[in-house]
């Protein structure tokens, strides 16, 4: 269902809020809608340091957790099929 909400046509203002790029139309943020004020200075402060720690979390967290958990479920998965169906290997 999700696939098919990003594949519908999608006009290019929906498109810069759905990820996350910000827009002024005038004097307001279209970002901030619901109250009709401007965000707060710092609340864009996308800087390369913060860049930089966002990488680092990344590569050094995400990255090795998302790969044992990957390697975990193909083990789970050939564990089951051996019990389910092939038996253990000869």
């Amino acid at each position: 269902m999700i696939g098919l909400w990003f594949c519908t046509e999608r006009p290019r203002t929906q498109w810069r809020l759905l990820f996350g790029e910000r827009m002024n139309t005038g004097d307001r943020d279209v970002n901030n809608q619901a109250s009709g004020h401007p965000a707060p200075a710092g609340a864009e402060s996308s800087g390369p340091s913060r860049e930089w720690r966002k990488f680092l979390l990344l590569a050094f967290v995400g990255l090795p957790i998302t790969m044992v958990l990957a390697i975990a479920a193909y083990g789970f998965v050939a564990w089951f099929l051996q019990i389910l169906f092939f038996g253990p290997p000869s």
